[in-house]
């Protein structure tokens, strides 16, 4: 090659340096940039976590052999351990090597599934010049160039040449990686202030219910009526739920997410208020088993859910009725369960389109905590009552939150 084009193609691999595409557009480019004036086709192998090296792109001079390139990449990944492999041997060292075309005896050696075997074959490469990836003395990776249907032949003062081009691409490949991780933590960043804001909300909407004038009024008559009535105790006790309930609210656990017997805490404080409030046209049974009491859940979860099943399914109705909380597990998922008998829910009832504050804040956060892997649905028909379900990740403090 004639050095004014050595030289412009190391102009053009510099330019990687500066692209502000992601990874993946840099390997393509960087596989793409060599063709035809130093290779008939490339590929680059990263290594993964687990060290093992993967093809991340390849390209070829020729369009109709581009798909086997591809086919090769889905059907071998060069063995770390294989001493016959010459993408092992120079990511291991990380030192250059040129080799010539390898025999099919030799080529079975480093490619044990047979339609590999007939790809690698098929390509017919003539020599080969395979570069490490190198960058912070750390192998990223490995470059192999293949001369083919041209019939060159790499020459040994081809290596550093070759080195140069693997260094450029190296640095590219470095700083997509650095771009990419950087937008990642950004991107947690912002995640993590939404859901803080999220949950500053749900504290504020929960804070507005517990102090909503007609609650205190009812709470705080409740308690009355008992000191009229001599029952000091159950007034003590009134006292108690609701200093504890607005404790929580104000000063709680300020974490994302909270263990499930926290959660219960909390819930059952203001049910030991309405209870009071409703006496006996209100019964109430919480149900945790034991092997999911220290699962985490978000804070504040479970407060507007039950609140809906006490304001909307048990006051309207003269009787009264029962909330039923049941908290188990089914395999990898913490399952919860809010049921009332109560009126149930209008007939043609949309959750999303005519749900309140609270459970539409509800459903937000659990989202924003779960994408896809929760279940959040609302069921009822009129005077059947109405079903309240959470699945999520069962989760524990020792197993890493959020």
């Amino acid at each position: 090659m004639w050095r004014s084009e050595r030289e412009q193609l190391l102009v053009e691999a510099a330019r990687l340096l500066s692209a502000s595409g992601g990874l993946d557009a840099i390997l393509r480019d960087a596989a793409r940039l060599v063709l035809p004036r130093l290779a008939d086709y490339s590929i680059i192998y990263l290594r993964d976590a687990s060290g093992a090296y993967v093809q991340s792109a390849s390209s070829h001079v020729d369009s109709a052999k581009k798909s086997l390139l591809e086919e090769l990449g889905r059907l071998h990944r060069p063995d770390p351990l294989n001493v016959h492999s010459v993408v092992a041997r120079v990511g291991g060292s990380a030192l250059p090597l040129v080799v010539e075309s390898p025999t099919a005896d030799q080529a079975r050696l480093v490619f044990p599934d047979p339609e590999a075997l007939r790809i690698a074959l098929a390509l017919e490469p003539v020599s080969l010049a395979i570069v490490p990836l190198v960058t912070h003395d750390d192998v990223l990776g490995v470059l192999v160039l293949a001369l083919s249907e041209s019939g060159r032949h790499y020459e040994a003062d081809d290596l550093t040449y070759v080195e140069l081009i693997g260094a450029r691409v190296a640095l590219a490949i470095d700083n997509a990686r650095l771009f990419r991780e950087a937008r990642e933590a950004r991107n947690r960043s912002v995640r993590a202030a939404e859901l803080e804001a999220q949950l500053a909300r749900a504290r504020l909407d929960a804070l507005q219910a517990q102090l909503n004038p007609h609650f205190l009024f009812n709470a705080l008559n409740t308690v009355a009526m008992l000191v009229r009535r001599g029952a000091n105790a159950d007034a003590l006790r009134g006292v108690v739920s609701l200093s504890e309930l607005l404790r929580k609210v104000l000063v709680g656990n300020r974490s994302l997410e909270v263990p499930l017997h926290e959660e219960l805490a909390v819930v059952e404080h203001y049910l030991s208020i309405e209870r009071m409030r409703f006496r006996d046209r209100l019964t109430v049974a919480v149900e945790a088993d034991a092997d999911v009491r220290d699962a985490l859940v978000p804070s504040l979860i479970l407060q507007s859910i039950v609140e809906n099943a006490v304001r909307h399914g048990i006051a309207p109705s003269k009787s009264g009725g029962h909330v039923a909380i049941r908290c188990h597990r089914r395999n990898d998922v913490l399952a919860i369960e809010v049921r009332d008998n109560g009126t149930g829910l209008p007939e043609g009832w949309d959750p999303r389109a005519t749900a309140g504050i609270g459970l539409a804040n509800t459903r937000e956060r659990l989202e924003r905590l779960y994408h896809d892997t929760h279940v959040f649905e609302v069921r009822s028909a009129p005077g059947s009552g109405t079903v309240a379900t959470i699945e999520i990740p069962l989760r524990t403090s020792e197993t890493g939150t959020r």
